[in-house]
């Protein structure tokens, strides 16, 4: 295409011959009726002689570019003068095949009627007649020259706009007799052939063959001209070659008569098919999405919008596939000939020839399941142009490809970024595919709404998923219900429904089309192409389909193998990233990326490992796999909850359920639950517990499992068969491997001083963990190392209990210290904190202790979230921190916050909650709140009795301050019934001679002995439970240097009074006696 460019001077001069479409300036387009002898050549106006100027035809020229200067154009293009016509017979053929391109991407049309003069005074009745007479409506090429122009203005002989083809629509149509809808923009291919044959009837031509080719636009095809042959001829010739382009249709399938959805591709594939440049789009999606179904219907709609445009369809499922359809091109387009065999050209090289001539009109061109890049572009390594058929796909600006595979990676080899991503069908769409294709007689189960939802749920609205599955429906005779029951039955009877082959007319003949194949043909085309991604998706067919973590993944690969294998999986849309992941901002803290997996591939792939005898393989490397990388006992890392889930899935794999490996990562299952979502008492440590007496032998697994078994006791409240079960534990241990140091005797040995700390035997407790410190210190690094951090911080609780407060600040702080080094700041044990905080005695170390806790705080809500167990425990221990440092209204409203979250993810009746909830009222105690804390309390002991039952330690502990709560009250009669709770509990659970024992009896004694003097009575209920911490100040405890023990001041821990109280209780502990005695003094 040449066009004119006008300077700002108005000289005009000529581009060079533009080529490349892309390349083509905006520009406006002069449409007028030609005068014999007055027009200007080619060679006149590329001279810029005198005898162009002269001509009327110029002054067109000159009439074009100053409308076109006004729109903000620089380019002009007019048929008289921008063709040689005159030498280059190619140029002129040319011009003719593409007038009605070139006029349709003008952005201007400037119709000038020589035959129509007006002034700008003039109303449109004057000059109408003249318009509705004009020669211009009488040519042959104007008619192309009409419609193929989006924006087309009209003016008089004197340059006087007249109007525009909107404005003056209803006029042209009267003197035509085209269609309104075609002058709107109605491309001509949507009316029949006779119709816009029509149009050119009563148009005159100087040529007689120009009616004919002044019609190729119009119709959409490409014919060389040959004047001489007559008007009739030459329409015979456009009829053949219209006959032609609707006969070049070559689809293997019907049009698909149950699409539903997918208006956003379609639109996308439609604008594509609009555009010209010879470009290329491809459709990628996971197997049996709809991606053949997408390119069907697409070319359906396009043959009827464009029932001229040839239409070619080869399926790239093999080589022999491929070669096969460009055969049956070949035939149809009549190249495969003789001619062909002399030059010894091969079928593929003359198609790719004859598609990419620019005398061909406009084609389409669909490679379908283009899935394997070997098929497209060789074998790595080939060099022979004739192995890639990549090289014979055909290019040309009036053609498009369209490519199908399932791989994101193909597809962007082959389309770039022009790309359409095919996901799974909306909750709607799906069930118009069901509707769609279930039989009439079974179509009255629509109407069961729960059942529809659950089938498609199950199939999860995966395209050839619904489309086989109905098939089997209909061909059994089954109920919608009946499938949802086989297919839940087992896990193999799901595979074989996923498996089930059926026949579909739009699925290929020669091959199998059953989801599930789909997929194993896929994972074995992995298998060819990238061996690390194939053994990645076999591990994680063995764990959950969620939420997988990239350090989940079998190791032994450099990161760069990693990152292409995982790649791989992610372009055959058998993975995908989570959207959270990937879209994270926080620079500060690194997120793991976590991959899910489509549920049916993840089934599907494991029906293939079973199919192929691996699936015991590939199992058993799953449980060593989360067994060599779950933190074990009690070391906390970010990443025992990020595995815990795929290790629960693990162990519930029937196939191993007798397996010493399931036995190892059921205890560590049931540990990481105690930590995560503090469930002391939960299925994976009872099964472990079953599991080893079967496969281990009784003995053996009591040992082994002793010290999980002992957790769940002490949970349940049963401290005295924890200390049992732990020496006996200790006792076989020390039989069976003498004096060698096992890790069962390290935990065990812990955990029993855990017991006798709890029951308050400190100077027991003390001597098993100094000894097992000795033996650490004669032997570094016998001990692991969260066992040793554990035995440090009870001998921390044990000095303490003892009231040897400096011994213990120290040993405490050391354990911290020591749990830094070992674990980092951002690892740490945690539970020591808790132990730090509660025995350390001074403000200043109070006041590093809050700072250390707060900083681990953020750093747990960053990692975690601010409702994770493990940020729980850290806001747990600065609430104790506080609490300890009198900051009581801080320390309530912490406590506040955490029932709120432990409410959250462990709901009202979790043992955790019931804590908590004594906690606050512990808190509320301190403020000398205590009706407040004595209604909370007593609602919690009525959750305590339920959950956790009447003997309970924790339950006698709330027993106990429920007493003292009513006490500070001096609501002495209404405490006494608690007092006797918590005594008698104590008596049945820990017998007449322990400490706790003897200090509750004995004050039950005193009051009940008070009382029934008649000396003790309740306080009016007026003035009974007013103190608050508003009217009493925090000092008023600390201001007395009375010794006499009242329950009141064990509120304020910083009081001298409470530290007389404990040094008073720390007698009573030692000597045992004395304390019935001093509560009726205290009373009196």
């Amino acid at each position: 295409m040449r066009l004119l460019a006008c300077d700002s001077s108005g000289n005009l001069s000529f581009t060079k011959d533009i080529v490349n479409d892309a390349e083509i300036p905006p520009y406006a387009i002069l449409s007028h009726t030609w005068q014999e002898g007055h027009e200007v050549s080619f060679d006149e106006m590329r001279d810029g002689s005198d005898t162009a100027r002269q001509k009327s035809g110029y002054k067109k020229i000159e009439f074009c570019a100053q409308q076109a200067q006004r729109a903000d154009l620089h380019y002009v293009w007019v048929d008289t003068c921008c063709i040689n016509k005159a030498t280059d017979l190619t140029e002129l053929q040319e011009a003719l095949n593409s007038m009605f391109k070139w006029y349709q991407h003008a952005v201007e049309c400037y119709v000038y009627l020589s035959d129509v003069s007006t002034s700008k005074d003039d109303p449109q009745s004057a000059w109408e007649p003249a318009f509705r007479r004009s020669r211009w409506f009488t040519r042959g090429w104007t008619l192309q020259e009409l419609l193929a122009p989006h924006e087309v203005r009209f003016f008089s002989h004197e340059g006087i706009q007249l109007g525009d083809k909107r404005t003056l629509e209803q006029q042209i149509t009267e003197i035509t007799g085209i269609p309104l809808s075609a002058l709107r923009g109605t491309p001509p291919s949507e009316f029949g052939v006779e119709e816009r044959l029509s149009w050119i009837r009563g148009r005159e031509t100087s040529r007689e063959e120009d009616k004919a080719y002044s019609l190729l636009g119009i119709f959409n095809v490409f014919m060389l001209p040959n004047y001489g042959e007559k008007e009739t001829y030459a329409f015979k010739r456009l009829r053949e070659e219209i006959g032609k382009l609707e006969s070049l249709w070559l689809v293997p399938f019907p049009k698909p008569l149950c699409f539903v959805g997918r208006k956003t591709q379609l639109a996308q594939l439609n604008a594509h098919f609009s555009a010209e440049g010879g470009q290329r789009l491809a459709i990628y999606g996971l197997g049996g999405c709809g991606k053949t179904a997408l390119a069907l219907q697409s070319v359906y709609l396009l043959k009827e919008h464009q029932p001229t445009r040839a239409i070619f369809w080869v399926s790239a499922i093999s080589r022999d596939s491929f070669e096969q359809g460009y055969h049956e091109i070949a035939e149809l387009l009549g190249v495969y000939t003789c001619a062909a065999d002399e030059d010894n050209k091969s079928i593929k090289q003359w198609v790719k020839d004859k598609l990419s001539n620019a005398t061909f009109g406009q084609w389409l061109l669909v490679v379908d399941n283009a899935d394997s890049s070997r098929v497209l572009f060789g074998q790595p390594g080939e060099e022979s142009d004739e192995n890639q058929l990549i090289n014979f796909l055909p290019s040309n600006r009036k053609g498009s490809i369209v490519f199908t595979t399932r791989t994101r990676e193909t597809a962007i080899k082959l389309a770039g970024s022009n790309v359409i991503a095919l996901g799974e069908l909306n909750r709607t769409d799906a069930a118009e595919v069901l509707e769609t294709r279930l039989l009439e007689e079974h179509r009255h189960q629509l109407l069961q709404q729960a059942v529809v939802d659950e089938f498609l749920s199950i199939l999860f609205f995966h395209a050839l998923a619904i489309v086989q599955a109905v098939a089997y429906v209909n061909m059994n005779d089954f109920t919608l219900s009946d499938y949802i029951a086989q297919y839940r039955r087992s896990e193999q009877d799901a595979v074989e429904l996923l498996s089930e082959e059926f026949q579909d007319q739009g699925r290929y003949r020669d091959t199998r089309n059953s989801i599930a194949t789909t997929w194993f043909l896929s994972f074995e085309e992995i298998q060819k192409q990238d061996s690390i991604a194939a053994e990645y998706l076999s591990f994680m067919a063995c764990v959950a389909n969620n939420d997988i973590p990239v350090s989940m993944l079998p190791e032994h690969h450099t990161k760069t193998e990693q990152v292409k294998a995982i790649n791989t999986l992610k372009a055959y849309a058998f993975i995908a990233e989570q959207r959270n992941q990937k879209e994270a901002q926080d620079s500060a803290q690194k997120i793991e990326k976590m991959f899910n997996m489509h549920p049916l591939v993840h089934l599907s792939i494991r029906g293939w490992l079973v199919a192929h005898n691996q699936w015991d393989l590939w199992k058993e490397r799953a449980v060593s796999r989360l067994l060599a990388i779950i933190p074990y006992k009690d070391e906390a890392t970010t990443h025992c909850a990020t595995y815990l889930p795929h290790a629960q899935h693990v162990v519930k794999l029937p196939e191993i359920r007798r397996t010493k490996g399931r036995l190892w990562l059921l205890e560590v299952v049931g540990t990481c639950e105690r930590r995560i979502w503090f469930e002391y008492d939960n299925w994976a440590c009872r099964e472990a517990a079953e599991l080893g007496d079967r496969i281990l032998g009784k003995e053996y697994a009591d040992v082994s499992s002793a010290g999980t078994r002992a957790k769940v006791m002490i949970f349940h409240g049963n401290i005295e068969g924890a200390k049992i079960l732990l020496r006996e534990a200790i006792a076989t241990e020390k039989k069976t491997w003498g004096e060698m140091r096992t890790n069962t005797l390290l935990v065990c040995t812990a955990h029993l001083a855990w017991c006798l700390n709890i029951t308050r035997w400190f100077k027991n407790a003390e001597l098993l963990l100094r000894e097992q410190l000795a033996g650490e210190k004669n032997t570094p690094g016998s001990v692991p190392p969260h066992v040793l951090v554990a035995t440090m911080a009870h001998l921390g609780i044990s000095l303490d209990g003892q009231n040897r407060v400096e011994e213990a600040n120290k040993m405490l702080l050391d354990t911290l210290e020591l749990e830094e080094k070992l674990f980092g700041k951002s690892q740490c044990v945690l539970e020591s904190l808790g132990q730090v905080g509660w025995a350390l005695r001074e403000r200043a170390m109070y006041m590093d202790m809050e700072k250390h806790i707060r900083e681990r705080l953020a750093e747990r809500a960053r990692t975690f979230g601010s409702d994770h167990a493990q940020t729980l425990l850290v806001t747990n221990h600065l609430r104790t921190i506080l609490y300890r440092q009198s900051k009581y209204k801080e320390a309530e409203e912490v406590q506040k916050q955490l029932l709120v979250l432990y409410n959250k993810t462990l709901g009202p009746e979790h043992p955790e909650v019931l804590v908590q909830r004594g906690h606050l009222g512990n808190v509320l105690a301190c403020q000398l709140r205590f009706a407040e804390a004595a209604q909370l309390q007593r609602d919690t002991i009525e959750l305590m009795d339920r959950v956790l039952g009447e003997r309970h330690p924790t339950t006698l502990a709330a027993l106990v301050n429920m007493a003292c709560y009513l006490d500070d009250q001096e609501l002495y009669v209404d405490a006494l019934p608690w007092y006797k709770r918590a005594s008698e509990g104590y008596q049945a659970t820990l017998g007449p001679d322990h400490q706790l024992t003897k200090i509750w009896s004995g004050i039950y004694e005193a009051v009940q002995e008070v009382f029934d003097s008649g000396v003790l009575k309740n306080k009016s209920p007026e003035t009974a439970g007013t103190a608050s911490a508003s009217t009493v100040p925090q000092s008023q405890a600390s201001s007395t240097t009375e010794l006499a023990l009242r329950p009141k001041e064990w509120w304020r821990p910083q009081s001298r009074k409470w530290k007389a109280g404990k040094d008073t209780l720390h007698r009573w502990f030692t000597e045992g006696d004395g304390v019935k005695e001093h509560k009726k003094k205290d009373l009196a």
